[in-house]
C-alpha cells in the first residue's frame, strides 16, 4: 500500500475517534493525491465538530478547500514576537477575495516571512525613472 493511501486511510479512521480534545495535523497534503485533498478537508472538518483540529501546511491545494474563516495566517518576528491574523482579517480581503481563491491569495501575497504584502498595504512598485 502506498504511503498516501496510508495517510488518506488515517484520516479516515479519525472519525472514529471518541473524546479526543485536541488533533494536531502538520502538512496532511504529504503524499496524497491532490484530489483526495478536499476529501481530507471535509473528515477533518466533520472531526471538528467534537475535536478542536489545527491543521498546520504550506499548500495552497488545502487551503483552496477551506473557508476564510477557517484560516489564520502566522508570522513571527524578533521584534512582535508570534502573530496570528485570520484570513479574513487580512489586507483588502473582501476585494482580493473577488478575484483569488483562498489558496491563490495567499500564494500571490506571502513571502514566507513576514507576508507583508497579504497582511498590510503592499509598498507602491516603482518602474523605472528616478526614485
Amino acid at each position: 500500500m502506498s504511503e498516501g493511501m496510508i495517510y488518506f486511510l488515517s484520516f479516515a479512521a479519525l472519525r472514529y475517534l471518541n473524546g479526543q480534545g485536541l488533533l494536531l495535523i502538520e502538512e496532511p497534503e504529504n503524499g496524497l493525491h491532490p484530489a483526495r485533498i478536499a476529501e481530507v478537508v471535509k473528515i477533518l472538518r466533520h472531526v471538528s465538530q467534537e475535536t478542536q483540529v489545527i491543521v498546520a501546511t504550506h499548500s495552497p491545494l488545502v487551503i483552496n478547500e477551506l473557508r476564510k474563516e477557517e484560516v489564520s495566517v502566522v508570522t513571527r518576528n524578533i521584534h512582535r514576537g508570534t502573530q496570528i491574523t485570520p484570513l479574513k482579517d487580512t489586507f483588502n480581503y473582501d476585494e482580493r477575495s473577488r478575484f483569488y481563491s483562498n489558496g491563490e491569495l495567499w500564494l500571490l501575497h506571502s513571502d514566507g516571512v513576514e507576508e507583508h504584502d497579504l497582511l498590510q498595504e503592499p509598498a507602491p512598485a516603482y518602474l523605472g525613472g528616478d526614485s
